[in-house]
C-alpha cells in the first residue's frame, strides 16, 4: 500500500513509543486508579462472604430463621452499597491506557469507548439480524479517516415454552472507510452458512442483485457475491484479492459490503477487542505494550485488508 499502513502497527518505533508514555505520570495514574478499584471490589466481596457465611453458620446452629432475614437483608443491604461506591474503570482505562496506544500508531486518532459506528451499516452487513450492539468506536487519524468498532449482533426466537431467546449471529469487529467511486449501487460478499448452521443473518440474493461466481473452487465453497454492478464487481475482486478472502475464511468469517460511498469489512473474530481488566491479577500485569501487543497483528490485518481493497478502486 502506498502508505504502509500496516507497517505503522508492527513498526518498532511505534512500540518504542508506546513504552515511553507507559513510564509517564499521566499513565500511573490512571492505572492506580483501576487498580484500587479491582482491589477494592475483590477485598469488598471477600468480606461480604464471610459474613454471610457466618451468619448462616449461625442460622443452622440455632434453628432460627431471624438470621436467614438478617442474612437476606444483609446481602441486599451490601450488593446496593457495593454498587453505588463502584468506580467505573472503563473511563480510565479508555483515557489513559487505550488512547494513548491509539495516539501512539495514528496521532489525532479519536475514541468513543461507549459508543459504535452507524447502525445502519451493521444492517447491510448483516441485514437479517435483529439487534446490533457495538462500542469502542474508533476514528483512526489517517487520510481515510478508517473508523472501527467491536460488533454483537442478534436474531430472535420463540422456544417450545413461548420464550423468546436472543440467538447470537456475529461477535467481532468491523471496519469502514469513506471513499468515492464510481460503482453503480453495492458490493456484497457474504460467508456462506457452514454444516450444522440453520440462520444465515448476512442474507441471500436480493431481487436486484446478481450473483457472480469466480474461477476459484475454494472461494465458492465459502463465499457467494451478490451485486449491482457487475463491471466493478470483476475489477475489484480480481485473483489477488480472491486469494486474501480464501486465507481469511480459515481464520474468520469475513464480510463486504460497497458502495459509491464506503467499504465496510465485517470480522466475526468471535472476540472482543481493547477490553479493560476485569480482575485485581489482570489489573497487576496491565501495561501498554502488553495491551497492545494482544491485538497489534490483528488490528494490522484487519487494517491491511480494507486499504488493499480501497486501492482497487
Amino acid at each position: 500500500m502506498e502508505k504502509g499502513y500496516k507497517n505503522k502497527f508492527t513498526d518498532p518505533q511505534t512500540l518504542k513509543k508506546i513504552a515511553e508514555i507507559e513510564g509517564s505520570r499521566d499513565f500511573q495514574e490512571g492505572l492506580n486508579t483501576i487498580k484500587k478499584e479491582l482491589e477494592k471490589r475483590s477485598s469488598g466481596l471477600s468480606q461480604r462472604w464471610i459474613i454471610m457465611a457466618g451468619l448462616a453458620l449461625i442460622m443452622l446452629r440455632t434453628g432460627s430463621y431471624i438470621f436467614l432475614i438478617i442474612l437476606i437483608g444483609y446481602y441486599v443491604y451490601s450488593k446496593n452499597t457495593a454498587e453505588e461506591s463502584r468506580v467505573d474503570i472503563n473511563g480510565p482505562y479508555a483515557d489513559k491506557v487505550l488512547l494513548p496506544i491509539l495516539q501512539a500508531i495514528f496521532p489525532g486518532t479519536s475514541l468513543g469507548y461507549f459508543e459504535g459506528i452507524d447502525g445502519d451499516l451493521f444492517q447491510k452487513l448483516l441485514p437479517k439480524s435483529e439487534e446490533y450492539d457495538s462500542n469502542c468506536h474508533i476514528i483512526f487519524a489517517d487520510q481515510f479517516k478508517t473508523e472501527f468498532c467491536n460488533m454483537q449482533a442478534y436474531h430472535y426466537t420463540i422456544n417450545s415454552k413461548g420464550d423468546q431467546i436472543a440467538n447470537r449471529d456475529f461477535a467481532g469487529q468491523v471496519m469502514m472507510v469513506k471513499w468515492q467511486s464510481k460503482l453503480k449501487g453495492h458490493i456484497r460478499v457474504v460467508p456462506l452458512i457452514k454444516k450444522g448452521e440453520n440462520y444465515q443473518p448476512y442474507g441471500s440474493r436480493e431481487a436486484e442483485e446478481g450473483e457472480i461466481k469466480t474461477e476459484s473452487i475454494d472461494f465458492n465453497g465459502s463465499y457467494a457475491i451478490f451485486s449491482t454492478d457487475d463491471f466493478y464487481t470483476k475489477l475489484i475482486l480480481d485473483p489477488s484479492l480472491i486469494e486474501i478472502f480464501n486465507d481469511w475464511s480459515k481464520k474468520m468469517k469475513l464480510a463486504l459490503y460497497m458502495d459509491e460511498n464506503f467499504i465496510a469489512l465485517a470480522y466475526d473474530s468471535n472476540s472482543n477487542l481493547f477490553l479493560p481488566p476485569s480482575s485485581k491479577r489482570e489489573a497487576e500485569v496491565l501495561s501498554l505494550v502488553g495491551e497492545y501487543g494482544k491485538v497489534r497483528d490483528k488490528l494490522a490485518d484487519f487494517y491491511d485488508l480494507i486499504h488493499t481493497i480501497r486501492e482497487k478502486l
